[in-house]
């Protein structure tokens, strides 16, 4: 980490409503194994393409899976696919314009877990960052060292969309990319609801 860089960790817990059946976590695990859903579920992103696969694409494997995950794992229908990389495009509203003109384009190795994905982010040299997205089991934890925890975790739920972000920053960015991150991630998770419940909709024949 370079002499202008800072890190942190952004982690985003959102409850799964009770009434969508652990028989459906197929479907959201499904959702967020591919990339492309995960990448739209950001309002400001504008584009994505899913690059050609490269002998480097599966040189950093995901991290082994927590108690969680394993739970989380036995849930999942098939195994996970193959990773996959994609070049995304967003805009970056939260930066000032003063500091930021325009948007990025990002490069997003992509390694599809049986609970969900991880996600290896190079945008340029000013920020990168692995982020885990994952369906859970039980209670997140409530306190991690330098962790700053959001969401809308409550008491009694038992699953949870989740969303952990370690990430390297410049210094003049990091006051408006992590508030920027943690209300972006709220609001893809909820878009992510509405996307599973829509997929349970479609596969029991109730949309088109």
């Amino acid at each position: 980490m370079g002499f202008l860089e800072t890190s942190f960790i952004s982690c985003v817990s959102t409850p799964i409503p009770a009434d969508i059946s652990p028989s459906h976590l197929p479907t959201a695990v499904a959702i967020l194994q591919n990339y492309d859903n995960v990448a739209h579920l950001s309002e400001n992103c504008t584009s994505s393409k899913r690059l050609p696969e490269t002998a480097s694409s599966s040189s950093k494997p995901p991290a082994p899976p927590s108690e969680q995950e394993q739970d989380a794992d036995e849930q999942a229908a098939e195994p996970p696919p193959p990773p996959q990389t994609w070049e995304i495009t967003e805009d970056l509203p939260f930066i000032p314009s003063w500091l930021w003109s325009g948007g990025t384009t990002y490069s997003a190795l992509v390694h599809p877990t049986s609970s969900g994905c991880q996600v290896h982010i190079r945008a340029s040299s000013l920020y990168t960052s692995t982020n885990t997205w994952k369906v859970v089991k039980g209670t997140p934890p409530e306190d991690d060292e330098g962790m700053m925890l959001e969401g809308t975790v409550t008491e009694g739920s038992e699953w949870y969309i989740q969303t952990r972000s370690e990430a390297v920053c410049n210094k003049a960015f990091v006051k408006y990319v992590t508030k920027g991150l943690a209300r972006g991630t709220r609001g893809m998770h909820e878009r992510f609801l509405e996307r599973l419940r829509e997929e349970i909709k479609r596969g029991e024949g109730g949309g088109g």
